[in-house]
């Protein structure tokens, strides 16, 4: 972007320093989980892989299953999005229905994401508890794990 004869630059403060090269957004934990299955909808995959620690481990019913690379955790969330448009979903919403204070820079957060339909139907595509570290302002998920899912095709490739 430029403004008037220069580049546009962004600030953004964190604590008593900034780094005008660096954005940092700050957000509540249910704007993220919106953001994130906004992007999953769109296909949009480039601006959330990187709020992923690797080794992710990803957990359903007792199977675990580690991505190694964002790579990977890129063609798992191409999945996710196929699967879900295949069911006739238009677009995911999430809705964090609860979450852990952080407790030396870690905690939990469960999100419900449901399916929303041109129709106006919905459906509950899945549940899931994200292990974070982190503040819930900024964090990065460790660990995913689905303590329900509505897609076969994914439930079987999880394990």
């Amino acid at each position: 972007m430029t403004q008037m004869g220069g580049p546009l630059r962004v600030f953004a403060l964190t604590g008593p320093s900034f780094c005008p090269s660096t954005v940092v957004f700050r957000m509540t934990l249910q704007s993220q989980a919106e953001f994130r299955a906004a992007q999953i909808s769109l296909g949009h995959y480039e601006m959330i892989v990187g709020n992923y620690l690797f080794p992710l481990c990803v957990v359903y019913r007792r199977a675990r299953s580690l991505t190694h690379a964002q790579r990977d955790l890129w063609a798992f969330l191409q999945s996710l999005h196929s699967s879900v448009v295949m069911r006739g979903y238009a677009r995911l919403c999430a809705n964090v229905t609860a979450h852990e204070i952080p407790h030396r820079g870690r905690f939990r957060v469960w999100t419900d994401w449901v399916g929303h339909r041109a129709d106006g139907s919905t459906g509950l595509v899945a549940q899931t508890v994200c292990y974070c570290r982190g503040s819930d302002a900024a964090h990065q998920n460790e660990m995913i794990e689905f303590t329900h899912l509505a897609l076969p095709d994914i439930a079987a490739l999880l394990g």
